[in-house]
């Protein structure tokens, strides 16, 4: 009964991926002060590999313009 229901929980939450394009995500709830280490999330639906660099920004305000 637990397998059947685990096969069920995990279809039901695969089934929306399926069909649409591949999407993920990379997040972090705050921003880091130097010498912090910092935390990120990555959420992926239909992505197989990701491969990604992180860099620091020493001026932002001159990277953002």
């Amino acid at each position: 009964m637990v397998k059947k229901f685990l096969s069920l929980l995990l279809l039901l939450t695969a089934l929306p991926a399926m069909g649409r394009e591949p999407y993920f995500s990379l997040s972090s709830d705050r921003s880091y002060m130097p010498g912090e280490k910092p935390a990120v999330s990555v959420y992926s639906t239909g992505v197989e590999t990701l491969e990604f660099r992180v860099y620091r920004v020493n001026d932002p305000l001159a990277f953002s313009q």
